[in-house]
């Protein structure tokens, strides 16, 4: 797909006035800034085959009402809806077969709060995301397209922390590992389809520590390593 341009360089004037600037499109003045640089009124993007990509009206520089945003077949891709004396906006976005992909809120144009994803094909939820501030925080979860529960993390203030499980398409647990600060700190084990042990070890500040050890699908150990700061240490 070819990249929303706001340069259609036939049709497309651009005017500076008394410290203003703006264009002039198909007789219509758009992409205003005013004297101190802020945008005002409609604000518009094209892509180069001269289809609408975009619109969104601005005063004093925020965004007003509904923006929104398409595709270059004209199905619409994306709506964000200010809402009035807050900071917040609700956005919607849109797979080119006019089926909802995700919604969320923006905070000062920042995700926040809960967004949700849904698969393409099905209704089911494909993805469950929390942020505060425009960082990751909160819980996180990824489902299969049968919505049965995929993978789940936790984020504090961006980064990982707390246990991560992921499982299979018929919901039994294949890994986990706790992480600290962004950080593998603590119990690793992999597992599995069965649901029997593979492996298990322990990590340190995101490296390999102590004695890690592995299985085969029996359920009998096969092999001992043990590591010193992510580093294998050689049996003398």
């Amino acid at each position: 797909m070819k990249r929303c341009s706001i340069l259609v360089y036939l049709v497309m004037l651009a005017v500076s006035v008394s410290g203003q600037d703006f264009q002039i499109y198909k007789g219509d003045t758009i992409n205003r800034k005013d004297t101190k640089g802020w945008k005002q009124g409609t604000w518009r993007k094209y892509y180069r085959t001269d289809t609408l990509c975009s619109e969104t009206f601005f005063k004093d520089d925020k965004p007003q009402g509904t923006s929104r945003t398409w595709y270059e077949s004209g199905k619409l891709k994306a709506e964000v809806q200010a809402i009035n004396k807050s900071k917040l906006s609700h956005c919607f976005s849109y797979y080119e077969n006019g089926k909802v992909m995700a919604k969320g809120f923006y905070r000062n144009q920042q995700k926040d709060s809960t967004w949700i994803y849904y698969h393409e094909n099905s209704d089911t939820i494909s993805a469950i995301e929390n942020y505060k501030n425009g960082f990751k925080n909160g819980k996180w979860k990824v489902f299969y397209t049968n919505g049965t529960l995929a993978h789940e993390l936790n984020y504090v203030n961006g980064n990982k922390d707390g246990g991560v499980k992921e499982y299979n398409e018929d919901g039994k647990l294949i890994f986990e590992i706790q992480y600290k600060d962004g950080k593998e700190n603590g119990m690793s084990v992999l597992y599995y389809s069965d649901g029997k042990l593979r492996e298990k070890g322990l990590y340190k500040n995101g490296e390999r520590d102590g004695k890690w050890q592995q299985y085969d699908e029996q359920g009998v150990l096969n092999k001992e390593i043990t590591y010193k700061n992510g580093v294998e240490e050689i049996k003398k």
